[in-house]
């Protein structure tokens, strides 16, 4: 289970990545730019059980795509090339 630092930082995480989508920053720039929130993400998705996350990836598409940046996978449509909305 997700603890509240865990569930804030996919928040912010969420709000960053729809900043930087906004501004059509590149992959490579968004993990420069978001690069401190690596671990953190690596932690989040080892804690985190498979129901919770499956959830919580569908509920924060932005924190979704940057999961798939950090995994080094591109997303199946890539967000349909990153027209999130």
């Amino acid at each position: 289970m997700l603890n509240h630092h865990e569930k804030l930082t996919i928040r912010m995480i969420e709000q960053q990545m729809k900043e930087l989508d906004k501004r059509k920053t590149s992959d490579g720039d968004i993990l420069k730019i978001l690069s401190d929130f690596v671990p953190d993400v690596k932690y989040i998705l080892a804690a985190g059980g498979i129901k919770e996350m499956r959830l919580c990836l569908k509920e924060n598409p932005y924190f979704s795509y940057f999961v798939s940046l950090v995994q080094g996978k591109k997303p199946r449509s890539v967000m349909t090339q990153r027209g999130f909305n």
